[in-house]
């Protein structure tokens, strides 16, 4: 953090719970290792209206007007953390939500998806945006205009609700994941694209993890990692690891991973429906070869054709154990199926 300036990130109860720091040198950030907290606090349980800017250096822009709205940072357009969806889900009087993102392409699209996923939240606030001139943001308008408490009192008279599709009027569609190389899964985000190498084949049966190979890519380059997706610790080194290769910030990165998992598990489970329809089709004997089982069935000396059709399948010797063997592996279809258990060497092959 050497050359930021730091702001403190507090969790329910008012306490610094970790750190955020914003260069002074160019466009970095820092965020500490499981950053938790939020800035500039939690805000009262009476809060009626909540505006939510891109950035803490915005939010803390706007801790110097005196507004009508209670202020709190996301942190950046992927920003939007499970701890602020808790917070505001739990404010019993929360009326209105206001987004205050970039005036720019990527500002404009955050704010679409962002107020789709507030808009599930239980108690159903009124959803709105400040329409900031074009390629500014909070910190650059206020330090631009003679007058930015005015201004910005302005921009929240002419705040708009927010629409939920674009120009074209097609509706906004949600990072998803792409399946049409089974084994080489694609999710791509604003931030990165995320290729699972190899898909889910060895994560079909084993419920309790998810490990798989990611290929990051970020602006021509790549990051490769081996990772399990439900350990927690596990994702966090692997934000960083990738972060620090690729120039990108680690929380966003665990965002992002974080969709990417629910995605996965999501693949997971349909593919294991598939394979279970796939073990419960019935295998139809064509009435030839059902006639020809039959009078084969009904011969004489049954067990002993059966155990020549063994030998000449390519088990040789052990004419007994072969032949007990194939009547206990027969009995699956039976409700108390036999059992069998084998010893020594010369009998185990």
């Amino acid at each position: 953090a050497r050359g930021c300036i730091i702001f403190p990130l507090k969790n329910a109860l008012g306490e610094v719970v970790s750190l955020y720091g914003r260069s002074i040198y160019a466009q970095a950030h820092f965020y500490q290792a499981a950053r938790c907290g939020l800035y500039p606090a939690y805000p009262p349980l009476d809060t009626e209206v909540v505006l939510l800017s891109e950035s803490i250096i915005d939010a803390a822009t706007l801790q110097c007007l005196d507004l009508p709205v209670t202020v709190l940072a996301l942190y950046g357009t992927n920003g939007l953390t499970a701890e602020h969806l808790a917070l505001l889900g739990s404010l019993p009087r929360l009326e209105e939500i206001i987004l205050a993102l970039d005036g720019d392409e990527a500002g404009r699209a955050a704010s679409v998806v962002i107020a789709q996923r507030l808009s599930e939240l239980p108690v159903g606030p009124v959803l709105s945006a400040l329409r900031l001139p074009q390629g500014e943001d909070v910190n650059s308008l206020a330090v631009a205009h003679d007058d930015p408490q005015a201004l910005f009192a302005q921009l929240l008279t002419d705040r708009q609700a927010v629409i939920f599709e674009e120009a074209t009027k097609e509706p906004v569609k949600l990072p998803t994941l792409d399946t049409t190389n089974p084994y080489d899964l694609c999710f791509s985000t604003n931030l990165a694209t995320y290729r699972v190498k190899g898909g889910l084949q060895g994560a079909l049966k084993n419920l309790d993890s998810l490990k798989v190979t990611l290929a990051i890519e970020h602006d021509g380059r790549t990051s490769r990692r081996r990772v399990n997706l439900y350990e927690d610790r596990e994702l966090a080194s692997c934000a960083r690891a990738v972060g620090e290769r690729l120039g990108l910030r680690p929380d966003l990165l665990e965002i992002d991973l974080s969709q990417l998992t629910n995605l996965l598990e999501d693949h997971r489970e349909e593919l294991r429906g598939q394979e279970q329809r796939q073990s419960s089709k019935k295998v139809g004997v064509p009435a030839g070869m059902r006639d020809q089982c039959l009078q084969f069935w009904k011969g004489k000396s049954l067990l002993k054709r059966i155990n020549e059709l063994i030998g000449k399948a390519g088990i040789v010797g052990e004419d007994r154990n072969r032949l007990l063997l194939f009547i206990v592996a027969s009995s699956f279809k039976m409700p108390v199926t036999l059992h069998a258990l084998i010893q020594g060497a010369s009998g185990s092959g």
